[in-house]
């Protein structure tokens, strides 16, 4: 199921909910390292990194499907501002992996 047909299944309220969602966590990485080392990007035109960021999203992520949809976008624009989002919602969900010892195979 594609991401076209997911969002077309939802509500605009929920549409609504799932990006304000997404907004407040994207501020809450912002601003947990607002005074931290800038997190360093990541290539996602690697096949192998682009497969564990799926799975991350997946896992341990409960907007997999939008966030895939991001993902997607991104490769198809290469738009510096979704690498740097992608980038530190990767040093997050890598942080969470690590806690339960999934570990990048």
């Amino acid at each position: 199921m594609g991401i076209e047909s997911i969002i077309k299944e939802l509500s605009r309220e929920e549409l609504e909910g799932k990006f304000i969602n997404m907004f407040n966590d994207y501020s809450v990485l912002k601003n947990n390292h607002k005074n931290q080392e800038e997190v360093p990007l990541v290539d996602f035109s690697d096949f192998k990194i682009r497969r564990r960021q799926q799975y991350l999203h997946k896992t341990y992520s409960q907007h997999a499907p939008v966030l895939n949809g991001i993902l997607k976008l991104y490769m198809d624009t290469q738009d510096k501002n979704l690498h740097h989002y992608l980038s530190e919602l990767n040093a997050q969900l890598e942080k969470k992996a690590q806690e339960n010892n999934d570990f990048a195979k």
